[in-house]
């Protein structure tokens, strides 16, 4: 069952992203997204990209495995940015409900990771990664 209220979530979705890049072969922001459905339609629309563009689901944890991954060569700064990303996750997992992650696209991949708020509304996160 969502916790988070619709304004709540938005509220702490921008404060856990802020300053925070989703590192692949281009260091992309995230920004919050609300969409009006939890469907791989939603996303591709979303996305601006052709409604033929491939798309997959996965989960919240293999979105943000490498972000949230402690490292022995990690300074206290970057102890910082992947504390971060674990709260990020914990907010995706805990306070929303029936969270999904949509990947669109190949190469230029465009990622939606959304939920449901106890209001009914979808609400999450989206970045774009580079896959070469």
């Amino acid at each position: 069952m969502p916790i988070a209220s619709t304004a709540d979530a938005l509220t702490r979705l921008e404060t856990l992203i802020a300053g925070l890049l989703f590192i692949s072969e281009a260091d992309s922001p995230l920004r919050v997204e609300r969409l009006a459905e939890a469907s791989a339609r939603a996303a591709v629309l979303a996305s601006g990209k052709p409604t033929e563009a491939p798309v997959s689901e996965i989960s919240v944890d293999a979105f943000l495995a490498r972000a949230v991954e402690d490292l022995p060569y990690h300074s206290p700064t970057d102890r910082v940015v992947v504390a971060r990303y674990r709260a990020l996750r914990d907010f995706l997992s805990d306070e929303l409900a029936q969270t999904r992650v949509f990947r669109v696209g190949e190469i230029d991949v465009d990622i939606y990771a959304i939920g449901q708020t106890a209001d009914g509304d979808w609400v999450g996160v989206a970045t774009q990664v580079i896959e070469t």
